[in-house]
């Protein structure tokens, strides 16, 4: 998915992307000479309980801080990436698809220096998307569904490029969207509504193709994708966007082609091009089947599926319009069934499913918002794992031991349900 991808409290540019200096990839290989293992801290799990904005779960930085400090981070299925003030990019974990671009598919025990000079990354579970300091962007990986948009279905072990003047990329498990620097909205990959190019059925779009204009800040779903116009209004589409009440909707076969209707059969809006949903947005962020958004208020809102409590309101029942969830929120981070938000005063809160993704020691599912850490920065996950940076520069990890693992060099305890700080260079 991409899941994401961290949604910093501005209108500007969101979608997760990187800029590599003079358009060069420095690819260096896998052995010992280019891996550092990190440090590791080791933070004792401890229960919490579900009351919203209670702490019962703080771990404390100790050790020394990192030196260099972060830019971004990112998160795509079983692997991280990390890119420092240096302009540096790191990368460790699963590399089954050759997205980690070193042009092997050996999983990657340890931050690896992938390439120099970048500013962002936007990793899939198995493809990465690259924008240089030309505004040339680049893609590499698995390619199965045309999520690279080079007009193939050909994995790709080095970084190839897909087009020009790009400031902004989002990725998705099988599509991929990018924003140019005039704003316009380009989409390519495989599916049906969350290309957003009004596809009624399946369809496998292998080079970009336009979608909309005056485009600010895109974000991809692994069905839909949501974006906010330079004027602060949000749009969505694809399966997961339509905010409406479905127990009068219908999906039917017509003509060769999927369609929904109403009671009386009349046919309605597929949400297969975007369709408005609200404005004064500042940020957003799609999930699975959930999508948040931040308004220029710092509230924030949320609608779509809740079975596993994402939403944060407290239950497990769907929402077909968005509701109000908490304030004072400045980023945010939808995983596949859980979330993220970070509050003004550097707090990350989580709630959703838990197999150890939300950090609060346990693997219990919460439904309203529980406090994690403090001094929080930034924060991005996956659908196993997730990673955080401090004000202080430094690096958390917890979740899926395979995928922590990975960071770790493959020698330490598999409970890493509690936020636990590692050394990237």
């Amino acid at each position: 998915m991409k899941k994401l991808n961290l949604i910093i409290f501005t209108t500007i540019a969101f979608a997760l992307g990187v800029a590599l200096g003079a358009g060069a990839f420095w690819l260096l290989s896998t052995d010992n000479a280019s891996t550092t293992y990190p440090q590791q801290e080791h933070h004792a799990e401890q229960p919490h309980t579900e009351e919203p904005h209670t702490p019962t779960h703080n771990p404390q930085e100790t050790g020394r801080s990192s030196t260099s400090s972060f830019s971004a981070i990112e998160t795509g299925g079983m692997s991280s990436f990390a890119l420092m003030a240096d302009a540096n990019l790191w990368a460790w974990g699963n590399n089954h698809n050759n997205m980690l671009g070193n042009g092997t598919v050996t999983n990657q025990y340890g931050a690896m220096l992938v390439i120099e000079n970048a500013v962002a990354v936007s990793a899939s579970h198995s493809h990465t998307m690259v924008i240089d300091t030309s505004g040339n962007l680049w893609g590499l990986g698995a390619n199965n569904q045309g999520q690279l948009g080079d007009g193939t279905i050909a994995q790709r072990q080095y970084p190839i490029m897909i087009m020009e003047d790009v400031y902004a990329v989002s990725t998705a498990r099988s599509h991929t969207m990018a924003i140019t620097t005039c704003g316009t909205l380009w989409a390519w990959g495989s599916g049906s509504g969350e290309l957003g190019i009004g596809a009624r059925n399946w369809q496998q779009q292998l080079t970009p193709a336009h979608v909309m204009d005056n485009v600010a800040a895109v974000s991809t779903g692994d069905r839909h994708t949501a974006a906010i116009t330079r004027s602060g209004n949000l749009y969505a589409w694809g399966n997961g966007a339509d905010h409406r009440d479905r127990s009068n909707i219908t999906q039917r076969f017509i003509d060769g082609e999927v369609v929904l209707t109403d009671r009386d059969g009349n046919v309605l809006d597929n949400f297969l091009s975007p369709a408005f949903i609200t404005n004064d947005v500042a940020a957003v962020s799609a999930g699975g089947s959930h999508t948040m958004f931040i308004k220029t208020d710092g509230s924030l809102w949320a609608w779509g599926s809740n079975e596993h409590g994402q939403l944060g309101n407290g239950l497990n029942t769907p929402t077909h319009e968005p509701i109000h969830i908490m304030d004072n929120v400045i980023a945010i981070e939808a995983g596949e069934t859980h979330s993220f938000a970070i509050t003004e005063d550097g707090v990350l809160w989580a709630w959703g499913a838990n197999g150890g993704t939300l950090g609060d020691g346990t693997t219990t599912t919460r439904h309203v918002p529980t406090r994690i850490m403090e001094n929080v920065a930034a924060v991005s996950t996956s659908a196993f794992h997730t990673i955080a940076t401090t004000h202080c520069g430094t690096l958390w990890v917890w979740g899926n031991w395979s995928a922590v693992n990975h960071m770790l060099g493959g020698d330490f305890n598999p409970q890493t349900h509690a936020p636990m700080r590692v050394r990237v260079i």
